[in-house]
């Protein structure tokens, strides 16, 4: 997040959920409005963790549905940098 300060760019903050993912409960979550609200919340906590680490970068938010490769790859292409992340979920091991 340095080298974002540095050069002025926006840090661009993106979930992206499958469409499928509302269908099977996940957790604590236990229907799409709870799913999309727990979604949205993921976003925000990255977002204010940047912001705190890093005061004074342009932070934008995104929740996206679809493919998970094709919308990194859609993303990617006006993207300097891309940093890919998994936290708990159904990812799979070594993700």
């Amino acid at each position: 997040m340095k080298g974002t300060s540095r050069r002025s760019a926006t840090l661009k903050i993106m979930h992206v959920r499958e469409p499928w993912e509302t269908q099977y409960p996940v957790g604590d979550v236990s229907d799409r409005d709870d799913f999309l609200d727990h979604c949205e919340g993921v976003v925000a906590a990255a977002a204010d963790r940047a912001r705190r680490r890093a005061p004074g970068i342009d932070v934008t938010t995104t929740l996206v549905s679809g493919e998970v490769i094709e919308e990194v790859m859609r993303e990617s292409e006006n993207a300097n940098e891309v940093v890919l992340g998994s936290r708990g979920g159904v990812a799979s091991p070594g993700w």
